[in-house]
């Protein structure tokens, strides 16, 4: 198609062009002024991966910022946030303000209702479905920053409701990450562990006032020292025996009485042993009583610890938590875009729409228009033609 051929299909096409064009202008002008214009707001927040998410000051390893980031940003959008934003903030007992476009999108509604093609749901439900649809959470690369904006015709109320949705995100995920009653467990423990403590430290005291140690340890060498003395005795009677049998039989009285001492000085070693492992024995329970002591102290004493680190985290508030907000969100002084922009971009894109529509119209068009067309298609010449009638 030459320049002449596309200045003449333009020209042919001018009065459809002009009033199509027209039209979508007058529309979008139109729109401008009955539709509001719309504000937007932002809050910034920012969410230290690194940290507890209950307790700042601890550093928590492990743990990656791309799912640490998306967490987050699904806790953020999650119904149970944007419902308690939408509670506290009430915004479906506020006042609608009238206009045209809303009775017109009301009344649409209520006829789909009413025929049964749409359900009914309460303005709360209507609000939490508008917001989660409208309310935009990007988290830029290689960062740790959450951007939550939203955009309305009311700046104040904008952001408002973009304050209200991250306040109330903050308080949920510090009970989604708040220790659900983890002290009371460990408090158990430690009861338990103080009433076996309190147990075994009076059976060792019982056992220290019966068995002194120097006592005791006296007392052992005393049996140690009667074993030894026993034993010489017994030496010396089995040389005396071995000379008695040598001068008289096996049933002399003399040989009998020595076997008789023998036995006796026997019983009194195998006694003494005895008492001497009763002495052991006696040790070693206190040793080891004093060994479970020391252990279940320390025990306790873990377990104190823990409990102690529990106890502050349930009673951490939202300022120890691991989400800081940079920017709060604040009421716009002038909207997204001034009518002006939306003029121009709606025109431009009614001037692409119409030179496609009049391309649609040129390539259906089958009217012949000028007379070498004629020709070319009876292939006989042409002797006359009649402008118009």
């Amino acid at each position: 198609m030459t320049k002449r051929d596309i200045f003449i299909f333009l020209f042919r096409w001018h009065r459809l062009m002009l009033g199509t064009f027209l039209f979508i202008l007058s529309v979008i002008v139109a729109l401008q002024y009955l539709l509001p214009q719309r504000y937007s707001a932002k809050s910034v927040l920012l969410v230290e991966y690194n940290r507890s998410p209950t307790m700042r000051s601890d550093y928590t390893q492990g743990l990656q910022s791309t799912e640490t980031m998306n967490t987050e940003i699904a806790i953020l959008t999650s119904d149970a946030v944007i419902a308690k934003a939408v509670d506290d903030l009430r915004p479906f007992e506020r006042e609608s303000t009238p206009s045209m476009i809303k009775n017109l999108t009301d009344s649409v509604r209520s006829s789909l209702i009413s025929i049964g093609l749409s359900e009914e749901t309460s303005r709360r439900d209507s609000w939490i479905k508008q917001l989660r649809s409208s309310v935009k959470v990007e988290a830029p690369v290689q960062s740790n920053i959450i951007n939550l904006s939203y955009a309305s015709e009311d700046p104040v109320w904008t952001a408002d409701i973009v304050n209200a949705i991250v306040s109330s995100y903050i308080d949920l995920r510090l009970q989604i990450f708040s220790p659900q009653n983890t002290a009371k467990v460990y408090e158990a423990q430690m009861d338990q562990i103080m009433s076996q403590l309190k147990q075994h430290r009076r059976e060792l005291e019982k056992l220290d006032q019966l068995n002194n140690v120097e006592a005791t340890n006296e007392q052992r060498r005393s049996l140690i020292q009667q074993r030894s003395l026993l034993m010489e005795r017994i030496v010396a009677a089995d040389v005396e025996l071995a000379d008695l049998r040598l001068r008289f039989s096996p049933g002399h009285e003399r040989v009998r009485s020595a076997n008789e001492l023998i036995s006796t000085y026997r019983q009194e070693i195998e006694n003494i042993d005895n008492e001497i492992r009763l002495l052991e024995l006696t040790q070693s329970q206190t040793v080891q009583m004093r060994l479970n002591i020391e252990s279940e102290e320390a025990l306790y004493q873990a377990y104190k610890t823990r409990y102690d680190e529990e106890r502050l985290k349930e009673l951490a508030t939202t300022d120890l938590v691991n989400v800081r907000v940079v920017e709060q969100a604040i009421p716009a002084a002038r909207p997204d875009h001034s009518r002006l922009f939306y003029i121009l971009l709606g025109s431009a894109g009614g001037f692409i729409f119409v030179f496609g529509l009049t391309l649609l119209f040129e390539y259906f068009d089958r009217r012949v228009r000028h007379t070498h067309v004629a020709e070319e298609i009876l292939g006989v010449g042409a002797i006359g033609a009649i402008s118009k009638i």
